[in-house]
Protein backbone atom coordinates (compact mmCIF):
# COMPACT_ATOMS: atom_id res chain seq x y z
CA UNK A 1 0.00 0.00 0.00
CA UNK A 2 1.48 3.41 -0.96
CA UNK A 3 2.39 5.86 1.81
CA UNK A 4 0.24 9.08 2.17
CA UNK A 5 1.91 11.94 0.41
CA UNK A 6 0.27 14.76 2.47
CA UNK A 7 -0.69 16.67 -0.69
CA UNK A 8 -4.37 16.70 0.32
CA UNK A 9 -3.49 18.43 3.60
CA UNK A 10 -1.48 21.05 1.76
CA UNK A 11 -4.38 21.76 -0.60
CA UNK A 12 -6.68 22.15 2.38
CA UNK A 13 -4.31 24.60 4.04
CA UNK A 14 -3.98 26.62 0.86
CA UNK A 15 -7.75 26.76 0.39
CA UNK A 16 -8.23 27.78 4.03
CA UNK A 17 -5.60 30.54 3.74
CA UNK A 18 -7.29 31.82 0.59
CA UNK A 19 -10.71 31.93 2.27
CA UNK A 20 -9.21 33.62 5.35
CA UNK A 21 -7.60 36.27 3.17
CA UNK A 22 -10.86 36.82 1.31
CA UNK A 23 -12.89 37.16 4.54
CA UNK A 24 -10.30 39.52 6.02
CA UNK A 25 -10.49 41.70 2.92
CA UNK A 26 -14.30 41.79 3.17
CA UNK A 27 -14.18 42.80 6.84
CA UNK A 28 -11.58 45.48 6.08
CA UNK A 29 -13.72 46.85 3.25
CA UNK A 30 -16.82 46.86 5.49
CA UNK A 31 -15.03 48.94 8.13
CA UNK A 32 -13.69 51.31 5.49
CA UNK A 33 -17.23 51.79 4.15
CA UNK A 34 -18.55 52.48 7.64
CA UNK A 35 -15.73 54.92 8.30
CA UNK A 36 -16.55 56.74 5.07
CA UNK A 37 -20.21 56.95 6.14
CA UNK A 38 -19.26 58.36 9.56
CA UNK A 39 -16.90 60.92 8.01
CA UNK A 40 -19.63 61.92 5.60
CA UNK A 41 -22.12 62.42 8.42
CA UNK A 42 -19.60 64.46 10.42
CA UNK A 43 -18.89 66.62 7.39
CA UNK A 44 -22.63 67.23 6.89
CA UNK A 45 -23.00 68.20 10.54
CA UNK A 46 -20.06 70.64 10.28
CA UNK A 47 -21.50 72.21 7.16
CA UNK A 48 -24.92 72.45 8.80
CA UNK A 49 -23.43 74.25 11.84
CA UNK A 50 -21.55 76.63 9.56
CA UNK A 51 -24.77 77.44 7.68
CA UNK A 52 -26.63 78.04 10.95
CA UNK A 53 -23.88 80.33 12.23
CA UNK A 54 -23.86 82.23 8.95
CA UNK A 55 -27.65 82.62 9.09
CA UNK A 56 -27.55 84.27 12.51
CA UNK A 57 -28.24 87.99 12.29
CA UNK A 58 -25.12 90.02 12.90
CA UNK A 59 -25.06 92.94 15.31
CA UNK A 60 -25.68 96.37 13.83
CA UNK A 61 -22.35 97.85 12.76
CA UNK A 62 -21.20 101.02 14.46
CA UNK A 63 -20.06 103.83 12.16
CA UNK A 64 -17.67 106.65 12.84
CA UNK A 65 -18.65 110.23 12.04
CA UNK A 66 -16.30 110.16 9.06
CA UNK A 67 -17.90 107.01 7.68
CA UNK A 68 -21.35 108.54 7.92
CA UNK A 69 -20.18 111.70 6.14
CA UNK A 70 -18.69 109.54 3.38
CA UNK A 71 -22.07 107.77 2.99
CA UNK A 72 -23.76 111.14 2.59
CA UNK A 73 -21.18 112.16 -0.02
CA UNK A 74 -21.67 108.86 -1.86
CA UNK A 75 -25.44 109.40 -1.61
CA UNK A 76 -25.98 106.00 0.03
CA UNK A 77 -27.60 107.85 2.95
CA UNK A 78 -29.21 111.22 3.33
CA UNK A 79 -27.89 113.72 5.86
CA UNK A 80 -30.99 113.16 7.98
CA UNK A 81 -30.45 109.38 7.99
CA UNK A 82 -26.79 109.79 8.93
CA UNK A 83 -27.65 112.20 11.78
CA UNK A 84 -30.35 109.86 13.09
CA UNK A 85 -27.98 106.87 13.02
CA UNK A 86 -25.27 108.84 14.80
CA UNK A 87 -27.68 109.90 17.55
CA UNK A 88 -28.94 106.32 17.91
CA UNK A 89 -25.40 105.02 18.35
CA UNK A 90 -24.71 107.58 21.06
CA UNK A 91 -27.94 106.72 22.87
CA UNK A 92 -27.27 102.98 22.67
CA UNK A 93 -23.74 103.36 24.02
CA UNK A 94 -24.88 105.55 26.91
CA UNK A 95 -27.66 103.07 27.74
CA UNK A 96 -25.20 100.15 27.81
CA UNK A 97 -22.85 102.04 30.12
CA UNK A 98 -25.66 103.05 32.45
CA UNK A 99 -27.05 99.52 32.62
CA UNK A 100 -23.59 98.11 33.21
CA UNK A 101 -22.98 100.59 36.01
CA UNK A 102 -26.33 99.86 37.64
CA UNK A 103 -25.70 96.12 37.43
CA UNK A 104 -22.27 96.54 39.00
CA UNK A 105 -23.67 98.68 41.82
CA UNK A 106 -26.42 96.13 42.51
CA UNK A 107 -23.85 93.33 42.62
CA UNK A 108 -21.64 95.27 45.03
CA UNK A 109 -24.59 96.00 47.30
CA UNK A 110 -25.54 92.31 47.36
CA UNK A 111 -21.95 91.32 48.14
CA UNK A 112 -21.74 93.85 50.97
CA UNK A 113 -25.09 92.71 52.40
CA UNK A 114 -24.05 89.06 52.37
CA UNK A 115 -20.65 89.77 53.92
CA UNK A 116 -22.26 91.85 56.64
CA UNK A 117 -24.66 89.00 57.44
CA UNK A 118 -21.84 86.45 57.54
CA UNK A 119 -19.91 88.67 59.95
CA UNK A 120 -22.98 88.98 62.15
CA UNK A 121 -23.49 85.23 62.22
CA UNK A 122 -19.80 84.38 62.44
CA UNK A 123 -18.05 87.31 64.12
CA UNK A 124 -14.87 85.24 64.38
CA UNK A 125 -14.10 85.83 60.71
CA UNK A 126 -13.17 89.44 61.56
CA UNK A 127 -10.78 88.44 64.37
CA UNK A 128 -7.18 87.64 63.52
CA UNK A 129 -6.07 84.28 64.88
CA UNK A 130 -9.57 82.84 65.25
CA UNK A 131 -10.37 79.43 63.77
CA UNK A 132 -13.06 80.89 61.50
CA UNK A 133 -10.70 83.60 60.27
CA UNK A 134 -7.97 81.05 59.52
CA UNK A 135 -10.41 78.88 57.52
CA UNK A 136 -11.55 81.83 55.42
CA UNK A 137 -7.98 83.03 54.88
CA UNK A 138 -6.91 79.58 53.71
CA UNK A 139 -9.81 79.38 51.25
CA UNK A 140 -9.24 82.94 50.04
CA UNK A 141 -5.54 82.22 49.44
CA UNK A 142 -6.46 79.13 47.44
CA UNK A 143 -8.93 81.04 45.27
CA UNK A 144 -6.32 83.69 44.52
CA UNK A 145 -3.79 80.98 43.62
CA UNK A 146 -6.10 79.57 40.92
CA UNK A 147 -6.63 82.93 39.28
CA UNK A 148 -9.56 84.53 41.11
CA UNK A 149 -9.27 88.32 41.49
CA UNK A 150 -8.03 89.80 44.76
CA UNK A 151 -11.24 91.64 45.64
CA UNK A 152 -14.31 91.64 47.86
CA UNK A 153 -16.20 89.29 45.52
CA UNK A 154 -13.58 86.59 46.03
CA UNK A 155 -13.69 87.26 49.77
CA UNK A 156 -17.42 86.51 49.76
CA UNK A 157 -16.82 83.36 47.71
CA UNK A 158 -14.25 82.18 50.26
CA UNK A 159 -16.60 82.81 53.19
CA UNK A 160 -19.47 81.04 51.40
CA UNK A 161 -17.28 78.04 50.55
CA UNK A 162 -16.34 77.68 54.23
CA UNK A 163 -19.73 78.24 55.87
CA UNK A 164 -22.23 77.48 53.11
CA UNK A 165 -25.10 79.68 51.89
CA UNK A 166 -25.88 82.51 54.29
CA UNK A 167 -29.57 81.61 54.66
CA UNK A 168 -28.78 78.03 55.66
CA UNK A 169 -26.10 79.24 58.07
CA UNK A 170 -28.65 81.56 59.66
CA UNK A 171 -31.17 78.72 60.12
CA UNK A 172 -28.48 76.45 61.55
CA UNK A 173 -27.39 79.00 64.12
CA UNK A 174 -30.99 79.75 65.10
CA UNK A 175 -31.59 76.04 65.60
CA UNK A 176 -28.46 75.66 67.74
CA UNK A 177 -29.48 78.68 69.82
CA UNK A 178 -32.93 77.20 70.46
CA UNK A 179 -31.44 73.88 71.51
CA UNK A 180 -28.90 75.45 73.86
CA UNK A 181 -31.12 78.04 75.54
CA UNK A 182 -34.57 76.49 75.20
CA UNK A 183 -35.94 79.95 74.37
CA UNK A 184 -38.43 80.81 71.68
CA UNK A 185 -40.50 78.27 69.81
CA UNK A 186 -38.61 74.94 69.85
CA UNK A 187 -37.97 73.44 66.42
CA UNK A 188 -40.30 70.66 65.40
CA UNK A 189 -37.54 68.08 65.19
CA UNK A 190 -36.63 68.54 68.88
CA UNK A 191 -40.01 67.08 69.77
CA UNK A 192 -39.75 64.00 67.59
CA UNK A 193 -39.74 60.68 69.41
CA UNK A 194 -36.93 59.24 67.30
CA UNK A 195 -34.46 61.66 68.91
CA UNK A 196 -34.79 59.91 72.25
CA UNK A 197 -33.02 56.86 70.89
CA UNK A 198 -30.10 58.74 69.30
CA UNK A 199 -26.84 59.98 70.78
CA UNK A 200 -25.54 63.45 69.93
CA UNK A 201 -23.34 62.18 67.11
CA UNK A 202 -26.30 60.47 65.45
CA UNK A 203 -28.50 63.55 65.93
CA UNK A 204 -25.89 65.73 64.24
CA UNK A 205 -25.48 63.19 61.42
CA UNK A 206 -29.20 62.97 60.59
CA UNK A 207 -29.76 66.71 61.13
CA UNK A 208 -27.18 67.42 58.45
CA UNK A 209 -28.81 64.92 56.07
CA UNK A 210 -32.17 66.62 56.56
CA UNK A 211 -30.61 70.03 55.84
CA UNK A 212 -29.15 68.89 52.53
CA UNK A 213 -32.33 67.08 51.49
CA UNK A 214 -31.34 63.42 51.89
CA UNK A 215 -34.35 63.06 54.22
CA UNK A 216 -37.45 65.21 54.09
CA UNK A 217 -37.97 65.18 57.86
CA UNK A 218 -37.49 63.13 61.02
CA UNK A 219 -40.38 60.86 60.07
CA UNK A 220 -38.31 59.53 57.17
CA UNK A 221 -35.31 59.07 59.47
CA UNK A 222 -37.47 57.08 61.87
CA UNK A 223 -38.74 54.84 59.06
CA UNK A 224 -35.22 54.08 57.90
CA UNK A 225 -34.01 53.31 61.42
CA UNK A 226 -36.92 50.95 61.96
CA UNK A 227 -36.14 49.25 58.66
CA UNK A 228 -32.47 48.80 59.59
CA UNK A 229 -33.33 47.44 63.02
CA UNK A 230 -35.81 45.26 61.33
Amino acid sequence: MPEPTGEGDKDTEIAFAARLKEETAKIHQTYEDRLDDINGQLQQERESRIRLESAKPSADPEYSREELLKMVEDETKTQAQADALWEKQITDNVTKKVLGTVSHIDSQRQINRDLKEYKRLKPGITKNGSEDRDKVTEEYTYLISIGQPDNVSTELTAVRNVFGPVDKLNKKIELETHQETGTGSPPAKAEHAVLKGLDQRQKDFYSKRIEIGVYKNWDEVEKELKYKRG
